[in-house]
């Protein structure tokens, strides 16, 4: 409910809300220790910023002030989970615009010889928890800060899986987008832990067709020649 009182926790890491009077808006995250985040929240009035976490029943605050830009570098010192807060004191709306900028893991997965590079940026704890070349699909695992929904960036190189794809498990919402060689979702989950399997209808090593037909007819080539060669003696 949105009425006298509210409060919203998201995963997304930018984005746009308009604040009603007496509301509490909070961007969750996971953070490892000393990780730094950059955090850029403007509003068209004053409204009351801070940085937050937890320790059992205690609020511990980070960063504090009242203020329309609340902007800076934030480094965790700890592993932990940590909220950006934005509260209006005042009796009207106040539109807010914010932006996290979150650092980007890369994840590896080992496909007999070659190692291919998963660039992931989220709010959660991910995991590559497999892959599997003959089912054409990757899991992977995200657990999100206590009651936030979780949001995650992950870009796949074409060469390793490509689509179109289908998506199971705990999943919101997604969006897909893809270059020459990379193809990227951007997937909200809900709260808590899930597993996610991305399946596509292509996976290294498989021969394109173009290429097949050429295998093929090259073995052909060379069979019609061992068998006109043989005819000869």
């Amino acid at each position: 409910m949105e009425d006298s009182f509210a409060q919203i926790v998201k995963g997304n890491p930018s984005g746009s809300k308009i604040l009603k009077p007496i509301e509490v808006f909070e961007v969750g995250l996971k953070l490892k220790k000393n990780t730094n985040i950059q955090y850029n929240f403007n509003a068209d009035a004053i409204l009351l910023f801070d940085i937050h976490s937890h320790d059992g029943n205690q609020i511990i605050t980070h960063s504090a002030t009242e203020s329309k830009t609340f902007e800076g570098t934030f480094v965790a010192p700890k592993d932990g989970d940590y909220y950006f807060l934005a509260m209006n004191l005042r009796g009207t709306d106040v539109p807010l615009q914010y932006s996290i900028s979150l650092e980007q893991d890369i994840h590896y997965i080992q496909y007999e010889e070659t190692q291919y590079d998963i660039a992931i940026f989220s709010n959660s704890t991910v995991e590559i928890v497999g892959f599997s070349q003959e089912n054409k699909q990757m899991i992977i695992r995200v657990n999100t800060p206590y009651l936030t929904p979780g949001f995650i960036s992950v870009t796949i190189p074409r060469v390793l899986l490509d689509g179109p794809f289908d998506f199971q498990g705990g999943i919101t919402e997604y969006t897909e987008s893809q270059d020459d060689s990379a193809s990227t979702f951007i997937i909200n989950t809900p709260i808590g832990t899930h597993d996610i399997t991305i399946t596509g209808t292509t996976a290294v090593p498989e021969v394109p067709i173009p290429m097949l037909f050429l295998i093929m007819a090259t073995i052909s080539f060379l069979i019609i020649t061992k068998f006109k060669l043989k005819n000869q003696f």
